[in-house]
């Protein structure tokens, strides 16, 4: 029989609903991403994110139980039936057996009905590998054919796709999410109702379609998916508006695609990567991150690095040091990640072996910089400011120039990271 070593705070919980009368499973991911583990060698490193749990007890009573179990109950969503309990840190939210019905907005149910069995709550799921939940007794409660599509590596909504998507319209990208993440298939109905519900997208929070593009370009499998549905990927960045035909030129276009693939999953590289392989990349960026609601931060650390992914690249340690002044340490790792993703992407005909040793020995100077704390920001100065007001320099803008003058003769090696040195430098050129 199928096992999932359960962790000892959900069997706790487990143990602790059983004990007062109700039944109660994980349900969802966790289960979805054991199986995985149990049967594809590929998948053998992953492990569930959340441990959710699905119960026949009512909310308040659930409250009420861990409260006297000496455990944080926190009624996150009372109203649709879900809790989270707190332990050790971490928590778990804990919903009850449910049916829903009668959606707002294309994403929200307006009405749910509490159930007294699992089967029911299972069929309210979005697809057949989710719509799946385990007992450390019972084992696996299958009702929708999860664990047959997991095996045939199929994506499939649970029932009807199109009822599915009209309920909740973000499942129509959750899907695109986890095809992009294991590179399954999305069954060919459901892949219909994709894209002849497209549009309800619409009725979806920015906020929510950042996070789910996001997560989407990185997906280990993202290139594939990417191609099959850039239609729908445009239509969530622009609205099919003027960034729309550039994505379906990305459908046709390998280099983007490939470049994006050999990045680090990290979102904030993906979608700089992305963005530099469209027409006029810093206006077209500008308008889809204010689109999708991002934050100034990271709007201005994606324009930053467009703006100089062509600047060229040396690998002696003053322009290193200049390169680090220039973006500052998170981004110019970020800035040489996606360096190394466009020359490994490079075409296999040509000789590209020459950038990847240079980008080597960038990154091996980098990491020495920084573990020797070497000077390459104002900042990592021996001096400041005061002290140059103290040997009788104005204030103002003389001392921002005087200390940048300084910064430079440290990084060119002319004079060491000194108090001593640094005073001896200022009386001689500017006082």
């Amino acid at each position: 029989m199928f096992e999932i070593v359960l962790p000892k705070q959900v069997a706790h919980l487990i143990a602790i609903l059983e004990n007062n009368g109700f039944e109660a499973y994980v349900v969802g991911g966790c289960v979805r991403d054991s199986l995985l583990r149990e049967n594809f060698l590929n998948f053998s490193d992953i492990f569930p994110k959340d441990w959710d749990i699905a119960t026949s007890g009512m909310p308040q009573a659930l409250m009420n139980i861990l409260k006297a179990s000496g455990i944080l109950a926190i009624p996150t969503g009372i109203r649709h039936g879900t809790i989270s309990a707190v332990i050790e840190g971490k928590t778990y939210e804990i919903t009850t057996y449910r049916t829903e019905n009668e959606y707002e907005h294309h994403r929200r149910p307006k009405k749910v009905g509490f159930v007294q069995n699992i089967q029911e709550d299972l069929f309210r799921r979005d697809f057949t590998i989710n719509a799946m939940a385990y007992h450390p007794i019972r084992g696996l409660v299958d009702v929708c054919g999860g664990r047959e599509d997991l095996e045939n590596k199929i994506i499939r909504a649970v029932g009807n796709a199109n009822e599915r998507f009209e309920e909740d319209a973000l499942r129509i990208l959750r899907a695109l999410r986890l095809a992009s993440g294991i590179g399954f298939e999305i069954f060919c109905q459901t892949k219909e109702a994709i894209f002849s519900h497209k549009k309800l997208l619409k009725f979806i929070s920015k906020e929510r379609l950042k996070k789910e593009i996001e997560e989407f370009i990185c997906g280990q499998y993202v290139r594939g998916v990417w191609e099959e549905y850039a239609e729908i990927i445009a239509f969530v960045l622009d609205d099919e508006g003027e960034f729309f035909n550039q994505t379906r030129i990305l459908q046709k276009s390998k280099e983007t695609l490939k470049i994006i693939e050999y990045c680090p999953r990290n979102p904030t590289i993906r979608m700089t990567a992305l963005f530099c392989g469209m027409k006029d990349p810093f206006k077209t960026a500008q308008k889809i991150l204010k689109n999708l609601k991002y934050d100034n931060k990271n709007t201005k650390t994606i324009l930053k690095l467009i703006k100089y992914t062509s600047i060229p690249l040396c690998d002696e340690k003053q322009w290193i040091k200049k390169y680090l002044r220039l973006l500052g340490k998170e981004d110019f790792k970020m800035f040489l990640d996606l360096q190394y993703a466009k020359a490994k992407a490079f075409d296999p005909q040509e000789d590209n072996q020459e950038e990847l040793e240079k980008l080597q020995s960038i990154f091996e100077k980098l990491q020495e910089i920084l573990q020797k704390e070497e000077a390459f920001m104002l900042k990592d100065l021996m001096i400041n400011g005061h002290d140059l007001q103290a040997l009788g320099v104005q204030k103002g803008k003389e001392i921002h120039n005087i200390l940048e003058a300084i910064l430079d003769a440290i990084i060119h090696e002319d004079i060491p990271n000194t108090q001593e040195t640094i005073i001896e430098f200022v009386k001689k050129n500017f006082l």
